[in-house]
């Protein structure tokens, strides 16, 4: 897991989440990451996680990474594959008593009502489980628009060269670029910069 961007970090911080051993559906130690950016319209803090597959462990994740951000400076903008769709318990926690807004919720970008982010390499895809959310009326973080990167046209799965091309390094290269890169579709927020 790891934050980039484009515009300096002046701080970083990451704790682990709450972890049930006596949940098979909470085997993995999950984590959120977190970084101070400066962008020309003022400081931020963005984070970032990957939330446990069981619906227990997912509330305690959210209450977790609540308490980590109210800890650490805002605004917040949080990331993540949340393994949880919109109308979950936990999810309906971040937009209510963490008071942060989805950046796909249906009732601001109707358009994006089916903006389905989990694919399991399908071809239509079926569940939005992958979310921004982000600090609700702040002045910094003025949404302006919400969409999903389209790689449909991606190849589903990548074609492994067979032993009669095992030297040829550009078609390797074609190759893997047209496959899809991930079984969930990347998603782009944009705010409206200030000056």
């Amino acid at each position: 897991m790891a934050i980039f961007s484009r515009y300096p970090i002046v701080a970083s911080w990451a704790t682990h989440l709450a972890r049930n051993f006596s949940d098979g559906e909470d085997a993995h130690q999950r984590v959120v990451l977190a970084a101070r950016i400066v962008t020309p319209s003022g400081a931020l803090t963005v984070a970032t996680s990957h939330w446990a597959l069981s619906a227990a462990a997912r509330r305690s994740n959210a209450r977790d990474v609540w308490r980590f951000l109210q800890a650490l400076p805002g605004p917040h903008v949080f990331t993540g594959d949340l393994n949880a769709e919109p109308d979950t318990p936990e999810l309906r926690f971040l937009r209510s008593d963490a008071a942060l807004i989805d950046a796909f919720a249906p009732e601001r970008f109707p358009e994006q009502a089916t903006a389905w982010t989990y694919t399991t390499h399908a071809a239509t895809p079926k569940k939005r489980i992958d979310f921004v959310l982000y600090t609700a009326h702040h002045p910094l973080l003025q949404q302006t628009r919400a969409w999903l990167a389209d790689y449909s046209h991606a190849q589903r799965t990548p074609r492994l060269l067979d032993e009669e091309h095992e030297d040829d390094e550009d078609d390797l290269e074609a190759r893997f670029a047209e496959a899809q890169p991930s079984d969930h579709r990347p998603i782009i927020v944009a705010f409206k910069q200030r000056h």
